[in-house]
């Protein structure tokens, strides 16, 4: 009975409760130095390259005239953020137009050497998630190519020893290790070692990237029955181009909803495009974006949107 009665309200919510994005990712670059098996980085046509200052600065002014409702904003997608030309410029713009949202930063950690970590820990964003996969050298170096295990992992406590135990420090430093064949066997021994130096330790689901990736996830997962993918009400995509894609899963920007450099973040976001797409989901279309079809996130997710409950 609930259910019925938030999905026929569901218009009033959305309408009323995101006007504007809750998370707002900006592909800042493109450029990475990491071939890693589990993502689609390779596989990229379109133009790769570094998002020009003052479209980032553009999109973040915008950002701030909406400070009240963008609680995250994501500096980077595709690629290594700090393979940015000046990329402290960005992340420090972003700290100082929305100082009550979360900033958060993902990387390789190839490249917190103690230059970029003297400036992240200036700037201070909210969060530092390192993606690494693998506790021997064989099955890191096997699944993040280009990479060396000792270096990154020297990257990694070198930083936590300057920003010290204080639970106030930021960034909160966590480490994101991706449950797949090459790892899952050794997942608890990752677990334990990495639990005593950063702040959190997290375990995530393989993802084909839409089927578009060979599927080396460990076997057994549960589908759930689809429902709406909260991220068309509450995430937004900018590619290094400017162009907006549906989301962050779509890395070739196939499903094009927008562009900032003839738009606005607010009229992309109301725009018939958009609009559609959640028209579809709802109705239970999946296959209607060409993308979501395949999509592991819509297959097994846990989080759904507070009113299809």
């Amino acid at each position: 009975m609930l259910k019925s009665v938030f999905k026929a309200l569901s218009p009033a919510f959305r309408g009323s409760l995101l006007p504007f994005p809750r998370k707002v990712q900006i592909e800042t670059t493109t450029v990475c130095n990491a071939n890693c098996i589990m993502c689609p980085h390779s596989s990229i046509t379109r133009v790769k390259g570094h998002m020009q200052y003052p479209l980032f600065k553009k999109i973040i002014d915008e950002c701030a005239e909406h400070a009240g409702q963008v609680a995250e904003v994501y500096p980077f997608l595709n690629g290594e953020l700090f393979l940015t030309p000046q990329w402290e410029n960005y992340l420090a713009y972003a700290r100082k137009k929305l100082p009550a949202a979360r900033i958060i930063v993902f990387t390789n950690g190839s490249l917190l050497n103690e230059e970029n970590t003297g400036k992240l820990l200036e700037i201070a964003p909210d969060a530092l998630n390192v993606s690494f996969d693998g506790t021997s050298k064989e099955a890191y170096e096997s699944i993040r190519r280009n990479l060396k295990l000792e270096e990154v992992e020297g990257n990694i406590r070198a930083f936590m020893a300057r920003r010290g135990s204080d639970p106030s420090g930021k960034p909160r430093v966590s480490i994101s290790v991706i449950e797949m064949d090459k790892t899952a066997a050794d997942i608890p021994a990752f677990v334990e070692k990495w639990g005593k130096v950063v702040d959190k330790v997290s375990v995530e689901p393989y993802n084909t990237w839409t089927g578009e990736i060979a599927d080396r996830g460990v076997k057994g997962r549960q589908s759930r029955s689809r429902v709406p993918c909260p991220r068309l009400w509450q995430n937004l995509t900018v590619l290094n181009s400017g162009k907006v894609a549906l989301c962050c899963l779509d890395y070739d920007g196939q499903v094009e909803i927008g562009d900032l450099n003839s738009a606005s973040i607010e009229e992309v976001w109301t725009g018939e495009r958009l609009r559609e797409m959640r028209r579809m989901h709802e109705a239970g279309e999946y296959d209607g974006s060409g993308i979501c079809r395949d999509c592991d996130y819509g297959k097994y997710q846990s989080e759904t949107p507070f009113w299809w409950r």
